[in-house]
C-alpha cells in the first residue's frame, strides 16, 4: 500500500518498505479515539480513517506525544516503530478549555453576587 503526502508541511518519517501491522480500535469517543497497533519488519507509517484537522487534535503513541501527519490529502498518519503500541488521539482544542473558564469564573460571580444580594436584603430587612 501506498501513502501521498506534502514533503513541504510535513517531515516524512523513515518506514521500511517491508514492515507491516495491524491497527485496532480499542475505544471511540467524540474527542478521544484509542487504539492498539502491532507493527513488525521496521518502522511503518499508519495512515486511518479520520479526516486531518490540526487545531485541537493531540496524538500519543505510548504516553508520549506524536506528530499527527497529514496522508492522501484528508487523513491522519502517524510514524510508528516496530513494536506494540497504544495510540491515543485527543480533541481539546485551547478555545473549549478557555470558553469553559470563562464560564466557571462568570457562574462563580453570579453565585456570590446572588448570595450578597439575599445579605443585604436580609440586613435591610431588620433595620425597618
Amino acid at each position: 500500500l501506498s501513502a501521498v503526502m506534502d514533503a513541504s508541511k510535513f517531515e516524512l518519517p523513515e518506514v521500511s518498505a517491508s514492515s507491516m501491522g495491524t491497527v485496532e480500535v480499542l475505544s471511540r469517543k467524540p474527542n478521544e479515539i484509542i487504539y492498539k497497533a502491532g507493527i513488525t519488519g521496521g518502522d511503518a507509517l499508519a495512515v486511518f480513517s479520520e479526516i486531518y484537522y490540526d487545531n485541537g487534535w493531540t496524538a500519543s503513541v505510548n504516553g508520549k506525544e506524536a506528530d499527527i501527519l497529514r496522508a492522501n490529502y484528508v487523513l491522519r498518519a502517524l510514524a510508528l516503530s516496530e513494536g506494540n503500541h497504544e495510540i491515543k488521539f485527543t480533541f481539546a482544542p485551547k478555545s473549549y478549555f478557555v470558553g469553559n473558564t470563562i464560564m466557571l469564573i462568570c457562574g462563580i460571580l453570579v453565585l456570590v453576587m446572588f448570595f450578597i444580594a439575599i445579605f443585604l436584603s436580609g440586613k435591610t430587612q431588620h433595620h425597618d
